[in-house]
């Protein structure tokens, strides 16, 4: 099922990262936008690797011999933690944004992890497990009947620097469906209190950090794929995504997260990683030479990895993207389905980068179309691929 959540307040310039699909062709699967076996782009780039430990959501112990697998890749990767809770995911392909869902035989949920983003370096990442009983305990704390079939989600709320997003109002957090309205029958959101678990509006009425994090969860949630939008002040000048700290006007933002849940399962999201809550949103018409171009290098030379598999030696689908500009723009133009002016969404440029379950390439970057990268290309597109 393809997660796309578009908010045009999010069009900014950041770099692209991820690697566009083989053009033309047919595919076995039948999936039109699949890469036909045998291209460049049928197999993953080897040589990265992400490592760190499984552990337990709110105690921090290691869980060994818990089973974790991914999603967005193919091939996804799947393996079990050593004794120490450690885990390595080998051979992940360069400009990859993708989740990992960790289980255990007994007393835990299946656990969906928060996105994982790979550029062109290796790098450590933890994974967590939620246990029934910590659940239970989220659900009694509140006075809450916990209901068969649903999940918990939990997110981290953080402005674009990384720092705790404080002082949201519930009011201005919502769950809602691909058509924007309310996913029924949720309970919260509830905001983390000093003792590490949810507690009710009463005692943390707005969202506070809590040993260096602003946290909130729902309850209830119906297992499917959602979006979690959160309002909240920013901009500003706040220098870095301090959100109105900087001397100017603070404006009232949104953030969306794409947040798919499974029947009795756990859900980890988080905010603060799609938007620029300290740049206004560009102005005027994209162009390939000073927008586009940019984010289809390695993330060595300013973009975030497309060029790793798409360059002058592996030629993936048939493009290469570190050549001059120019030529870069010409052989993106002439190749059938890249840029479509007529239906600009449905350009290759847009939808291999784009995260899909199940994939519909090695490996996706876009969480969901209110990535600025994939708002920045869909402007240039609409507006006629200016050279």
């Amino acid at each position: 099922m393809r997660i796309r959540s578009t908010l045009l307040s999010l069009i900014a310039v950041i770099p692209m990262g991820a690697c566009v699909g083989t053009v033309g062709g047919g595919s076995p699967s039948g999936n039109p936008d699949a890469a036909p076996a045998g291209s460049p782009d049928a197999a993953p780039v080897a040589g990265l690797a992400v490592t760190g430990s499984t552990m337990d959501y709110f105690g921090g112990d290691p869980l060994p011999a818990s089973s974790y697998t991914t999603e967005g890749m193919t091939p996804g990767i799947s393996g079990t933690s050593g004794t120490d809770g450690g885990f390595t995911l080998d051979n992940v392909p360069p400009a990859s944004s993708f989740y990992v869902s960790v289980s255990r035989a007994t007393g835990y949920r299946v656990t969906r992890n928060d996105a994982i983003t790979v550029k062109d370096v290796s790098l450590q990442a933890n994974l967590y497990g939620i246990s029934q009983v910590d659940v239970q305990r989220q659900y009694a704390t509140v006075g809450v009947t916990p209901t068969t079939g649903t999940a918990i989600l939990i997110a981290d709320l953080r402005r674009n620097n990384g720092t705790p997003l404080e002082g949201v109002l519930p009011a201005d957090i919502t769950l809602v469906d691909d058509k924007g309205a309310p996913v029924p029958g949720v309970q919260g959101p509830y905001f983390f209190g000093a003792n590490g678990d949810i507690v009710k509006l009463a005692v943390v009425p707005v969202s506070t950090a809590q040993a260096g994090k602003a946290r909130m969860a729902f309850l209830d949630v119906p297992p499917g794929a959602w979006t979690l939008k959160v309002n909240y002040l920013g901009g500003g000048g706040g220098g870095g995504g301090g959100g109105g700290g900087g001397g100017g006007t603070p404006t009232t933002m949104t953030m969306v997260v794409a947040a798919t849940t499974l029947a009795d399962g756990a859900t980890l999201v988080s905010t603060g990683h799609q938007d620029n809550d300290a740049i206004p949103p560009g102005t005027g018409t994209p162009t390939f030479t000073a927008q586009v171009y940019p984010m289809l290098q390695k993330a060595a030379a300013g973009g975030q990895g497309c060029a790793n598999c798409h360059n002058g030696i592996t030629k993936a689908g048939g493009l290469a993207f570190d050549g001059p500009a120019a030529d870069t723009y010409t052989l993106i133009m002439g190749t059938a389905g890249v840029v479509d002016k007529l239906a600009p969404a449905s350009s290759l440029l847009l939808t291999k980068p784009l995260y899909e379950d199940p994939p519909n390439h090695p490996n996706a970057t876009w969480l969901t179309t209110a990535d600025p990268a994939y708002l920045t290309i869909l402007a240039w597109i609409t507006a006629g691929a200016p050279q």
